[in-house]
């Protein structure tokens, strides 16, 4: 590892939005591990503008997006559809049912919204399941779909900012060396800058590798290096460390001292989220295409789509199929703007970007992630 540039740009970033929420097994409350609900009426409470810049956080309070987003455009209609897994939950009569009406109760009670404009339906399953057979994909089918007559609802959400800290390369593994016959007991890696603690993985055994997604804006504006420290220990108190430093090298990309814009422009996309086990690309999620990241390419633009799955399923089978999704998202992008040059690469579950142990973070790896940069 030469070194970590951070580099000052102006940052635009869609995250995608899921048209779900989840439900625990044979209830009909979201899972409130991974659904925030408002106690009582959320308007004044609740603003899109506040929104953190994560996409887990985001889909963590879809009801409250579904619901701002209703009162904003007075003439849409919205479906809820609640569905079971189809297994445990199938002896639950009416479970979908009263999923379904839950969502709709409570953007009436929180937001106001005219009961007349939002339909309630069931299924057994959903119209587009996730696996059928083992518990993670019953986990995501025990949920209520929404459908809207305006492309507004469930729209991506865009966060933008200026002179956001990008870092290159945008993550890190550390290996550690495997020591024969072991007696390691547990161990920490430590990662820091300046004295700032920025990630700390701990575990039991033998070191195994780590994976550090840097974060927009994690690290210093500054030439200061990444320190890091593993530290072992035995079952006898022993302990030992081994410690190491990244040069950092950062600039802030302006033109000149009074010219204040970037002289790069980084768009980046993570909005289409493919069905469980598909590659193609639904109509709607083509409108996305065109209306958000052709109108971002220019013929000088460099353009790269990474293909992303979830954990389900084996290894090789996921890299073809998220190699399929880059190159579809490609062909499409690439019939609209043809001068542009692009690149298309697969990643399968290699690369876990989001958490997969949860519903959530699943849905949100079937998944292509869009960078453009285009030189101003």
């Amino acid at each position: 590892m030469n070194g970590i540039k951070v580099e000052d740009i102006q940052y635009t970033e869609l995250f995608p939005f899921i048209p779900y929420i989840f439900f625990k097994a044979n209830s009909d409350k979201p899972d409130e591990t991974i659904q925030y609900m408002n106690a009582g009426d959320a308007r004044g409470k609740f603003t899109l503008e506040a929104l953190p810049q994560d996409a887990i956080e985001i889909n963590k309070r879809t009801l409250d997006i579904i619901g701002t987003r209703m009162i904003d455009n007075p003439e849409a209609t919205l479906m809820c559809i609640g569905s079971t897994d189809g297994k445990t939950e199938a002896k639950n009569k009416g479970l979908g049912l009263r999923r379904a009406q839950y969502a709709k109760t409570y953007l009436t009670s929180n937001f106001g919204i005219a009961a007349d404009r939002i339909g309630t339906e069931t299924r057994s399953v959903p119209e587009n399941p996730s696996a059928l057979n083992i518990e993670d994909g019953m986990v995501e089918n025990r949920r209520v779909d929404f459908k809207s007559n305006s492309s507004e609802i469930l729209q991506p959400i865009m966060i933008k900012g200026d002179g956001t800290r990008i870092a290159k390369p945008e993550m890190l593994e550390f290996r550690p060396i495997e020591v024969p016959d072991s007696t390691i007991s547990s161990w920490t890696l430590s990662i820091s800058q300046a004295g700032r603690t920025l990630r700390e993985y701990v575990g039991i055994g033998s070191p195994t590798a780590q994976r550090w997604v840097i974060r927009p804006n994690e690290l210093s504006n500054s030439q200061v290096p990444i320190d890091y420290t593993l530290t072992a220990m035995n079952s006898a108190g022993g302990k030992a460390d081994t410690s190491g430093s990244i040069p950092v090298e950062y600039r802030a990309s302006l033109m000149n001292s009074v010219e204040t814009r970037a002289d790069m422009t980084v768009s980046k996309f993570s909005l289409i989220l493919f069905d469980f086990d598909k590659s193609d690309i639904p109509e709607e999620n083509i409108a996305i295409l065109k209306k958000y990241v052709t109108p971002v390419i220019k013929g000088n633009s460099k353009v790269k789509i990474f293909g992303y799955t979830d954990k389900i399923g084996p290894d090789l089978y996921n890299k073809t199929l998220s190699t399929d999704r880059a190159n579809a998202v490609r062909d499409i992008l690439q019939t609209q703007i043809p001068d542009a040059m692009y690149e298309a690469f697969g990643r399968g579950e290699d690369v876990p970007i989001f958490d997969n142990d949860i519903a959530t973070g699943r849905l949100l790896s079937r998944t292509v992630q869009i960078y453009v940069e285009t030189p101003r």
